[in-house]
């Protein structure tokens, strides 16, 4: 399969004949193409601006529900906090917990020691 990939002398100017040979268009025809080339390109341009517009709204408008968001869920609530004192020398904290309990007595009731130091004193003596 050995082609000839080499042209003959006749198609050595075969470009340029072929340029020579199309006849130029006139100055109103090419400026009706550029015109409507120029339209275009113009169209697409604002299809690609209109395009980044709307994916920046998008973008502005996620980071402001995401601050607002976060401002709403993790930013401290200060309604029911005491106010921090005037003078440095004189803060006070208070803490007050409400436990519930069943009877007035908190020890259990236990007849038994829970550990029996007496019986197993070897353990922890040498």
């Amino acid at each position: 399969m050995n082609a000839n990939t080499e042209l003959p002398g006749d198609f050595g100017n075969l470009p340029a004949d072929l340029k020579q040979a199309i006849p130029a268009l006139p100055l109103d025809a090419m400026e009706r193409v550029q015109g409507r080339i120029r339209a275009e390109m113009d169209r697409a341009d604002r299809r690609q601006r209109w395009r980044s517009g709307i994916i920046g709204g998008v973008l502005a408008a996620s980071v402001v529900i995401a601050v607002v968001g976060y401002a709403l869920t993790y930013a401290p609530q200060r309604r029911d906090l005491p106010m921090v004192a005037e003078r440095p020398g004189e803060v006070v904290i208070d803490d007050r917990i409400r436990l519930a309990v069943r009877s007035a007595s908190i020890a259990p009731d236990v007849a038994k020691p829970l550990v029996r130091l007496d019986e197993n004193r070897a353990l922890f003596m040498d």
